[in-house]
């Protein structure tokens, strides 16, 4: 078990932020029965895609630090940077194919949480999936 961020967003603000402690699979699948309460079948598809998020980090990374980031495929880049790969799960219960791409309107946003500044850039993914800008 560890903490988990749970963000929900609406055309481009946030709606709701969360970090619980409890099990990752039990959290996405409690997002994923959230957002079928909320999703029109006649107006939207319901899609529930899995990715890795890319977060670079400046070296040297203290002892705490490295067990952490490690857990998630840490590389070094540079002699003074690394990356690491944090899944990310977006729910997808309110959006539109368009002539330009696929638009989200609303979505869950589930993650690891790793640190504060990956949470802070988790808001942003958040934010920006629900901009208005076509994929």
């Amino acid at each position: 078990m560890g903490k988990v961020i749970v963000m929900k967003a609406e055309n481009g603000g946030l709606m709701e932020v969360k970090v619980v402690e409890e099990e990752l699979g039990k959290v996405i699948k409690t997002v994923v029965n959230t957002a079928l309460t909320l999703w029109d079948y006649e107006r939207s598809d319901l899609v529930v895609m899995k990715d890795k998020y890319l977060v670079e980090v400046k070296l040297p990374l203290t002892k705490e630090q490295l067990d952490l980031y490690s857990k998630f495929e840490l590389r070094r880049t540079s002699s003074s940077t690394a990356q690491y790969r944090v899944p990310v799960w977006v729910v997808s219960y309110n959006n539109k194919w368009t002539r330009n791409g696929y638009v989200d309107y609303g979505v869950f946003i589930v993650a690891p949480y790793v640190d504060e500044a990956q949470f802070n850039e988790m808001r942003e993914i958040a934010v920006n999936a629900t901009s208005g800008e076509g994929k």
